[in-house]
């Protein structure tokens, strides 16, 4: 299996920019009721780091990095392998497919996950 790289494209942050820490999400763990709250919470998260997460590319990662567990970690490794081209390795986010396809029960398939 060829060694895992990811293609993005982002904006440089400037080397003054640092992430400010505050409450990180909790790991999502693929209970749909709860699915909201994690979605809220990364928001805010990213809007207080908006210079660090410029692009869809870097939120869909953090958010991506905060599931795991349970139902969520065969909905990451199904997502993953989607964008994983077979014959490099190498993830390219498609960030027009960054939406959930795990979603609470009272949430349609096309809210949006950035």
């Amino acid at each position: 299996m060829p060694a895992t790289s990811i293609s993005a494209t982002t904006t440089a942050v400037a080397p003054h920019d640092k992430e400010l820490c505050l409450n990180t999400p909790p790991c999502f763990k693929g209970d749909r009721t709860k699915l909201r709250k994690f979605i809220q919470d990364c928001k805010i998260y990213l809007a207080i780091n908006k210079r660090i997460y410029v692009d869809d590319e870097a939120k869909c990662a953090f958010m991506l990095s905060y599931k795991e567990g349970g139902e969520a970690d065969a909905w990451k490794e199904q997502y993953i392998s989607s964008l994983t081209d077979p014959t490099t390795g190498i993830i390219t986010f498609e960030t027009t497919n960054c939406k959930g396809t795990l979603q609470p029960t009272s949430v349609s398939p096309s809210a949006n996950f950035h």
